[in-house]
């Protein structure tokens, strides 16, 4: 836990990752009014795991452990569709722009 929280740490630091409330506009058209918001929610162990201590010592911890990471997979799989919806958005801006200078 201890490392991958300095590695969200320095990720955060690197790429001036706030707490996911913030969205992204870009301009995606030929005015400065085509525009495309782009926000993706927060994501980080505790949000996963709800702080819980995920260990698999005994049979009855490895099966709240395998709860804990089916839930977490389901959470991710929905953040990699948003992420994949906005790639569309960003591909099909991207086509009515090249489609406009042609």
């Amino acid at each position: 836990k201890e490392m991958a929280d300095s590695l969200e740490s320095a990720l955060k630091k690197a790429f001036g990752v706030g707490d996911g409330s913030a969205n992204l506009v870009f301009q995606v058209g030929t005015t400065t009014t085509d525009t495309l918001s782009v926000g993706i929610g927060n994501i980080d162990t505790d949000t996963l795991f709800k702080g819980a201590n995920v260990n698999v010592l005994t049979q009855l911890d490895a099966l709240a452990a395998s709860d804990a990471l089916d839930a977490a997979i389901k959470t991710v799989t929905s953040v990699r569709a948003d992420v994949g919806a906005l790639q569309s958005r960003f591909d099909f801006a991207s086509a009515n722009i090249e489609s406009s200078i042609q």
